[in-house]
């Protein structure tokens, strides 16, 4: 559900039909965030089954499991920021989402992902805490922005 809001083009189509812009929305999230959230689910609680479907190696198995923890949480944070990205293309504010997407991957995700793996001696797991933190710092921004953005429809019609 990237998409959600495609059916809308103009900025005059939001100042008509803002209702149904948050209807898609909200819509879009919860059906999003159900799915990321059963993922999530499963990430935790059997990582080492999920793992063994990839591969049979115990030292690598031993590597990952601690890892789908962070995956789980990852999954959460990414469903929010793809609906969120899906939303802004529809209201045409693409280059919202290419710059929220500089700064949250290339400016926070991965310096913090460098310094916790090298800097912290994380190594992987730093890495991945790095993505969790730009996807959550991503979604959150997005869903700020467009929060004000439906609200200024609103006030304007």
């Amino acid at each position: 559900i990237p998409s959600e809001l495609l059916v809308f083009g103009s900025d005059e189509d939001l100042k008509i039909k803002y209702l149904f812009l948050k209807k898609y929305l909200v819509s879009g999230m919860i059906i999003s965030e159900t799915h990321m959230a059963i993922c999530a689910i499963l990430y935790i609680t059997i990582p080492r089954l999920i793992i063994r479907f990839f591969t049979s190696d115990i030292n690598l198995i031993n590597i990952c499991t601690p890892i789908m923890f962070i995956v789980g949480l990852f999954q959460l944070f990414d469903g929010a920021q793809i609906s969120l990205s899906g939303a802004f293309k529809g209201i045409k504010r693409t280059t919202t989402i290419m710059f929220g997407d500089f700064i949250a991957y290339w400016v926070l995700g991965l310096p913090i992902g460098y310094y916790l793996a090298f800097g912290r001696h994380l190594y992987l797991y730093g890495f991945w805490i790095g993505l969790a933190i730009a996807l959550f710092t991503l979604g959150t921004s997005l869903s700020i922005i467009i929060y004000h953005k439906i609200k200024r429809i609103e006030c304007n019609t």
